[in-house]
């Protein structure tokens, strides 16, 4: 089998599984099974490469919000110009009142297992409220993803060509840190702009957005303003808009610098 199969999925994110939604739901809530939009493009040759899900001691955990990875099968073929990066489709869900079902283009680096997910207005994202399931929605979003993956692409590459020079690195890493710390200063903006390998060394827009992203949401570093060690992103909410923010600062970056 391509992909992760349902017991993997199962072990990791069971509330992919659900069969029916939350006691507290309103009737006029429509149940969207996330493992029928799986099946369905499965059928279209996307397969689930990683899935997670919120962990909540308080909420059943087959109603919680979660998320699928998924790439299509030739994937590989379609990146030899960009190598260490692959595009995916995330498919967003919940059985309760968390979340409508979404479906989001983002890019997922090989280098440090991160996904950067990309600004609604680049992909053009899907979110379907829980009114019933169609799924020519599948149909429609992968379309629109295999046409969208070309301009992507071009657009890292143009991140990829673009220098920063130390005035704008330490710009962007202010206003990077800033999606997390609203008093963020110099100080913060160094911790974020840090390199974790060598591979991610250099001035190039790409890389100094992978640098803080990847920083942004592991965290593991003091926050000097508060002399604690700052946590990682958990959550998929959190995540998912950090990421589309730290996207539109780049796309701006690029557009005043190209």
């Amino acid at each position: 089998m391509i992909g992760m199969s349902d017991k993997q999925l199962k072990r990791v994110a069971p509330a992919i599984f659900a069969s029916e939604p939350a006691e507290f739901v309103s009737d006029k809530y429509s149940f969207v099974p996330t493992n029928r939009i799986i099946d369905e493009f499965r059928g279209l040759d996307f397969y689930p490469a990683d899935a997670s899900q919120v962990a909540s001691k308080s909420a059943n955990p087959m109603h919680a919000k979660h998320l699928v990875r998924l790439r299509h099968k030739d994937t590989n073929d379609m990146l030899r110009d960009v190598g260490d990066s692959i595009p995916e489709i995330l498919l967003i869900n919940a059985h309760g009142w968390q979340s409508s079902y979404q479906l989001k283009g983002a890019i997922f680096r090989m280098i440090c297992s991160n996904g950067m997910i990309v600004a609604d207005q680049e992909f053009g994202s899907v979110t379907r409220i829980h009114k019933g399931f169609d799924p020519e929605d599948i149909v429609i979003a992968s379309k629109q993803f295999l046409n969208e993956v070309g301009e992507t692409f071009e657009k890292v590459n143009r991140f990829q060509s673009i220098n920063l020079d130390d005035r704008d690195v330490r710009d962007f890493g202010r206003q990077a840190a800033r999606l997390r710390w609203d008093y963020a200063g110099d100080k913060m903006a160094e911790s974020v702009l840090q390199a974790r390998r060598v591979q991610d060394e250099g001035n190039s827009l790409w890389l100094v957005m992978n640098r803080c992203q990847e920083n942004l949401i592991r965290g593991g570093y003091t926050n000097i303003h508060t002399d604690r060690q700052v946590r990682p992103i958990t959550g998929i909410t959190a995540d998912v808009e950090l990421n589309e923010k730290l996207w539109d600062i780049t796309e701006q970056f690029a557009h005043r610098l190209n």
